[in-house]
């Protein structure tokens, strides 16, 4: 079930126990600048970190789980190369078996950690066992691109994107 969620507290608060149901939906109209985030679980065996790009839990098909581990991360492939199905970005460390906000669409300026590959007008995707953002190179990686860059990341953060991952809906 989809809820949309007046927030109480802050986007980056996280709990051992759900504050909202897993997979609220909040929309922040931010000006014009729209970002909309997702209530999410870290069903993985490790911590999330801010600004980590985060991927779909692997053996629950639950709106809302989400994982960094390797072991229990969803991924598309094809011939050429294994990618991540990202469900969002993450706006806060969220521990094992902990909830929190992960953004899923809109305009994400909080930060998002990459490879130091990311240019002006860039689409990205993350690689499969990864949790950064990493610069499309090829037809098949961008079949998986979560969001495009208007500027280059100038390091391992990028500070500006139009992202809309799996959980954006």
């Amino acid at each position: 079930m989809t809820t949309l969620h007046i927030l109480k507290g802050s986007i980056t608060d996280v709990s051992a126990t759900p504050v909202v149901p897993m997979g609220t939906k909040y929309i922040d109209e931010n000006g014009g600048n729209e970002k909309r985030y997702r209530y999410c679980y870290n069903a993985g065996a490790d911590e999330i970190t801010a600004d980590d790009v985060v991927s779909v839990f692997l053996t629950t098909p639950l709106m809302g789980e989400v994982s960094i581990t390797d072991a229990t991360q969803t991924v598309s492939s094809d011939a050429t190369t294994t990618v991540a199905v990202v469900a969002g970005i993450a706006l806060a460390t969220v521990a094992t078996t902990y909830y929190g906000w992960m953004q899923v669409g809109g305009y994400c300026d909080t930060g998002i950690t990459t490879d130091d590959s990311i240019e002006v007008g860039d689409q990205m995707y993350c690689a499969d066992n990864a949790h950064v953002a990493t610069s499309v190179e090829a037809a098949h990686q961008g079949n998986m691109s979560f969001g495009w860059s208007p500027i280059a990341d100038g390091g391992t953060t990028l500070t500006a994107a139009f992202i809309s991952t799996v959980f954006d809906f």
